[in-house]
């Protein structure tokens, strides 16, 4: 069986990831220092509620469009962190 995610369920805008969180309604993405095994730059997605209160924080990343090539942001979904926790959850379990 298959579990692997495709990339478009494992990242998606911050706006929609911000729906499935409780309180959310705003968000900051900023650059970190870390970089992806692929070089590309990790940025974090911060999630706030109306009182400004850091509600989560995910990884994200910052890509350019093919149409307009302005650049746009994407972040992990809850089914991306969950696929990884259960691929690690395994992983030890076969050691």
């Amino acid at each position: 069986m298959n579990t692997q995610l495709t990339f478009s369920e494992s990242w998606k805008f911050p706006s929609v990831v911000g729906r499935e969180i409780k309180g959310y309604s705003y968000c900051e993405t900023e650059k970190s220092d870390r970089k992806f095994n692929s070089g590309r730059d990790v940025y974090i997605t911060t999630f706030y509620s109306s009182s400004g209160v850091a509600l989560e924080t995910r990884t994200a990343m910052k890509l350019l469009s093919k149409n307009t090539g302005n650049p746009y942001c994407v972040c992990e979904t809850n089914e991306a962190i969950a696929a990884r926790t259960r691929s690690r959850s395994s992983s030890a379990a076969t050691i």
